[in-house]
């Protein structure tokens, strides 16, 4: 094994040299400057062909590193066949030095490839030059590489090659670059090797390539590609978008979030909550609106206590009976109203945590129940009870947050699990339950596949929406 490994070894240098020795004149250079001539070139060019149609990849490489090196502008299958049998040659190479040098010549073919065809006119672009679509297949390659091959590729040089192809083709881009473009733009803004401006600029200028092919599709098959690879830049720059982006690009989103569920105080909460931390002006009518709107809700919610208090009624008591006839929606309020009528803390995280359990279990107000529990857990600290009921809440949430199965429907675990951690956390009382729980649920988690499709992977940051809005970590069975 050795022994053959060696052997391979010396002929991947030896191909590396075959191929670094052609001259700046003879890099187009066509079958007439063949030694053999012509028509011996000619001849070779077919017979390697075949192999080549046949899968002998190993067996056509001798015939086509010849021809490359004479006569490499002999025809473009020279640089098509010679990509596809070069990273063949990566895949059986042992070793990443030898992966490294392989791969070294696989840039160079690409790049050649750009020099003597580039300006060659296509039908398919609309009588353009296909430079642009060669570059995208060089920076494709190195994703390729990168993500199948073994390659240790540098991702900020991957990511000026998907920079320069989508500058070159403009609204011509491929949709295959995206998602590859997305990642390199995103690991280069990690690693501050671009800053946020640029990292923005690469997120518009794919977002107005997509729209515009959206916008004006060959074909139906095409709409779609383009619609996926818009969502998949979108998911991409999502774990960033904090870093990256102002208030004009959060306002929308989370408009519509306040739109969508203007009453609901947890919500607007939020929305205010987030959209001032990104910089937006708190003079905005939105968010002025949703400020007079809390002032409003806390001096009713004072106003209610203080009514209850004068009358000095049992209200506990009456929530409890309220509950016991059916009448959940009151025995809510009434408990919130006892909330206000104690200053005994015990007793507040006690009506709190009976309103979220009637909240969430009959009356199905899921972001009720959280804000009520949530105030339990805040009255009564080291009580793990509130966020076991949360996570059960979330869990729960698969069907009415998705369409029941699927990873849509199975994300509402991770903001779950989450909650049980913390449960058990800071109440070692409740860990058998928090453990039995993380046990069932841990189950029902998508697959690594599953992850992958989405572009994610075990421990990525992740965005829970429909009701949750939480931030959560993704998980895989």
């Amino acid at each position: 094994m050795t022994y053959t490994r060696s052997i391979y070894s010396a002929l991947m240098l030896l191909a590396f040299g075959m191929l670094s020795i052609q001259t700046a004149t003879a890099q187009c250079a066509d079958f007439s400057a063949y030694p053999g001539g012509k028509d011996e070139a000619e001849t070779k060019h077919v017979l390697y062909r075949d192999l080549v149609g046949q899968g002998q990849l190993d067996k056509a490489y001798e015939m086509w590193a010849d021809l490359y090196k004479h006569s490499p502008g002999g025809n473009e299958y020279h640089f098509v066949d010679g990509i596809k049998i070069t990273k063949h040659r990566i895949e059986k190479a042992a070793t990443p030095d030898e992966k490294a040098a392989i791969y070294k010549e696989l840039m160079s073919i690409h790049d050649q490839y750009v020099e003597c065809y580039g300006t060659k006119k296509l039908k398919s672009l609309g009588g353009k030059a296909q430079k642009g679509q060669l570059m995208a297949r060089k920076a494709s390659d190195m994703y390729d590489a990168f993500t199948r091959l073994g390659v240790q590729v540098d991702v900020n040089t991957m990511y000026a090659a998907y920079k320069a192809a989508v500058t070159e083709q403009g609204d011509d881009s491929g949709y295959y670059v995206f998602g590859p473009y997305a990642y390199s733009a995103v690991t280069a803004f990690s690693s501050d090797a671009i800053d946020k401006g640029e990292a923005r600029e690469v997120y518009n200028t794919l977002l107005a390539i997509a729209d515009n092919n959206i916008a004006n599709p060959k074909d139906d098959a095409t709409l779609k590609y383009y619609q996926d690879a818009k969502a998949t830049v979108q998911s991409t720059f999502k774990p960033v978008e904090a870093y990256i982006f102002d208030c004009d690009y959060f306002y929308p989103q989370y408009k519509q979030m306040y739109d969508s569920n203007p009453n609901d105080r947890e919500t607007y909460r939020e929305v205010y909550s987030k959209l001032v931390g990104y910089g937006c002006d708190k003079n905005d009518p939105m968010l002025a609106e949703i400020k007079g709107k809390d002032a409003a809700y806390i001096a009713q919610g004072k106003a209610e206590a203080a009514a209850a208090n004068a009358a000095n009624a049992p209200t506990a008591n009456k929530a409890s009976e309220a509950y016991k006839a059916g009448n959940y929606s009151e025995a809510v309020k009434l408990y919130k109203v006892a909330i206000g009528e104690t200053d005994d803390n015990m007793k507040k995280s006690k009506y709190a945590y009976a309103a979220a359990q009637i909240a969430y279990g009959k009356l199905k107000q899921y972001s009720t129940a959280r804000s009520l529990a949530n105030e339990a857990a805040k009255y009564r600290s080291g009580w793990g009870e509130p966020y076991l009921l949360i996570g059960r809440m979330y869990a729960s949430s698969g069907r009415a947050c998705g369409p029941g199965t699927g990873w849509d429907s199975q994300i509402v675990i991770f903001p779950a699990l989450d909650m049980w951690a913390k449960a058990k956390r800071v109440d070692p009382s409740v860990a058998g339950e928090a453990n039995k729980l993380i046990g069932k649920y841990s189950g029902y988690l998508p697959s690594k596949s599953d992850a992958f499709m989405k572009k994610k992977k075990k421990g990525d940051s992740i965005r829970i929406g429909c009701w949750i809005q939480t931030t959560s970590t993704v998980r895989t069975k």
